[in-house]
């Protein structure tokens, strides 16, 4: 970090002046996962449930969480899906990525469809950690509702969703379970 004239390390992000920039935070790549079940022609997106202690308010967001040492994203998405909700899949397409608000972090989230996921078996209970208190799937008007009418608040949960449309649009045979398998 030769660049770099202070750091602090709070473990999930560190905090760092680069000489020619000033502060800014620095946080390991994530994944955002787009959990997806089709229905005839239709999709059907899950979403989570959960609490954000640090703006008191409970939303609806895609699961999602940090990439561990060795994985790639699709590894890190379904590990994660199944962590966060209980379901599994064992088909994941990386559709793109982005970078929460870089003009202050260097926070690079991976956006992962995992298809036609299915419960993984009984017994699972939501990470209390998390704060998440349940998993659904929406239909598309069913999510847009929830964004207007403030249900859905996070910023990486509405860009996935806008990159989600684009990639369908882009790609007219759309996603099927043989689009890729990890």
């Amino acid at each position: 970090m030769k660049d770099s004239d202070s750091l602090f390390d709070f473990k999930f992000f560190k905090v760092i002046n680069k000489k020619k920039f000033g502060w800014f935070v620095s946080v390991e790549p994530a994944v955002v996962i787009i959990p997806v079940i089709r229905e005839n022609e239709l999709f059907k997106l899950g979403l989570i449930r959960c609490t954000r202690p640090a703006i008191e308010k409970t939303s609806w967001e895609f699961p999602g969480g940090g990439i561990e040492e060795g994985e790639i994203p699709e590894e890190a998405a379904i590990r994660e899906l199944k962590e966060e909700t209980g379901f599994s899949s064992d088909v994941a397409v990386n559709i793109g990525s982005f970078y929460e608000s870089p003009g202050k972090m260097d926070f690079l989230h991976h956006i992962i469809c995992v298809l036609e996921p299915v419960e993984a078996g009984h017994g699972f209970s939501y990470p209390e950690s998390e704060k998440i208190s349940d998993f659904k799937f929406f239909e598309w008007e069913e999510i847009e509702k929830k964004i207007m009418s403030g249900k859905i608040v996070s910023g990486p949960t509405i860009s996935a969703l806008q990159m989600f449309v684009i990639f369908l649009k882009n790609n007219p045979k759309g996603l099927t379970v043989d689009s890729k398998k990890r």
